[in-house]
């Protein structure tokens, strides 16, 4: 069996959002793990400890855990039963089907089916994955910092941590890995969405609360507790965690620019983090003086690549007179004006073809053949009726605006 299951991730310059808050930004590229997040450090790691004789694995997760839980549990052999909230895209479905995983649909929200799968821990006597809330967890997380430690060498170390907070697991991890590297004294910025804020909600009530519901389109942020472990460190005399919130507009935002200034496209969870460096929140940070003026290298930890290309209402635009972005599964089918475009870009031995054209009813119908590496089509509308397609790949997002 593999030492483990993911990869020691890019860690990036950002010169664009370098500029945007006065100081160095780094970018830990976890997007790029073989299921597409974070979650296959801990989950990976964890299913070593305690699946190895299991007769399988059940998950409960609205995508990025249930996907490295399957397939962690496809490269071990060992069955996976993934329970799902009726809220996750079909797409997210589909994908975790193709791992090999068994899926269930319960509930409405994550807690709902997290029920559903501690029963099935109990009744089919299969090893329980949780998404977020386990010291193992955090140990495989961990790594993250470890890592970014040795990429950035013994003389230089982060001005802060840029983490999104879903139950906590994330968090816990980095805080783990800081205290790895004798790195407890760097201040930790851990972002929610309102209506998806379980932390922060937490930490105002001095407590752990159980929010009435997620009202939040970051769907990868749904758990309505936070783990205890994560409110108790920032409790903690130890530590400086500076719980914050960004409205899904804000996190909406952030997306569509950080896709055009670094060509990758992320999920509205990831949003969350990356609008503190878009919308200012930083820089305010500063003037509160929370954050020290004179900020060190500030550390991104780019959580999940876009998972759910069909979360139409996530990804839905904005303002009148802006820009909107939808990300759809291919083929596509949607009501626009009527526009003619054929687009073909090559890089290296990197060639995509994309016709795309107007049929009867001003309906636009997407249905190239993309090699195996191309993942899905985002569509871009600005007034009056511009379009851009995005062709995005595993590696590469490519341009083309017709004139």
């Amino acid at each position: 069996m593999a030492k483990h299951f993911h990869v020691n991730t890019p860690l990036l310059e950002s010169i664009s959002m370098s500029k945007h808050v006065g100081t160095t930004v780094f970018l830990k590229m976890e997007n790029s793990q073989p299921s597409g997040s974070f979650k296959i450090r801990g989950i990976g790691h964890l299913c070593q400890q305690r699946a190895t004789q299991s007769k399988g694995v059940v998950c409960s997760s609205g995508g990025n855990a249930g996907m490295a839980a399957a397939y962690v549990a496809r490269k071990m052999g060992l069955p996976a039963t993934i329970v799902v909230p009726s809220s996750t895209p079909q797409l997210v479905v589909q994908r975790l089907k193709d791992q090999g995983a068994t899926v269930k649909i319960v509930g409405k929200v994550w807690d709902d089916a997290n029920g559903e799968a501690l029963r099935l821990t109990e009744t089919e006597g299969l090893t329980y994955v949780p998404p977020f809330d386990d010291p193992l967890l955090w140990q495989g997380h961990a790594s993250i910092i470890t890592e970014v430690a040795a990429s950035l060498g013994p003389v230089v170390k982060p001005g802060a941590v840029l983490v999104s907070v879903g139950g906590g697991g994330l968090l816990c991890g980095v805080i783990q890995g800081l205290k790895d590297v004798g790195w407890t004294d760097v201040p930790i910025i851990a972002m929610e969405t309102v209506g998806a804020d379980c932390l922060n909600a937490a930490v105002k009530a001095g407590r752990v609360v159980t929010l009435d519901d997620i009202t939040s389109e970051a769907k990868c942020l749904g758990a309505k507790t936070v783990c205890k472990k994560a409110f108790e460190c920032t409790q903690s005399s130890e530590l400086t965690i500076i719980s914050e919130l960004v409205t899904d507009q804000q996190a909406l935002h952030a997306v569509e620019t950080f896709l055009d200034e670094e060509r990758v496209l992320v999920e509205l969870a990831c949003g969350a983090s990356l609008a503190a460096v878009y919308s200012g929140l930083i820089r305010r940070l500063q003037d509160e003086g929370r954050l020290p003026t004179v900020l060190g290298p500030l550390l991104f930890v780019c959580e999940q690549r876009q998972q759910a290309s069909n979360q139409k209402k996530e990804m839905q635009g904005s303002t009148e007179g802006s820009a909107s972005t939808q990300v759809f599964p291919l083929p596509v089918r949607l009501k626009v004006p009527a526009i003619r475009l054929q687009s073909r870009e090559e890089r290296g031995k990197l060639a995509v073809e994309a016709p795309v054209k107007a049929t009867t009813g001003s309906s636009l119908r997407a249905t190239p053949t993309y090699p195996s590496h191309c993942r899905d089509v985002l569509l871009r509308f600005s007034p009056p009726h511009k379009l851009s397609l995005y062709i995005h790949t595993h590696a590469h997002t490519h341009t083309h605006t017709p004139a």
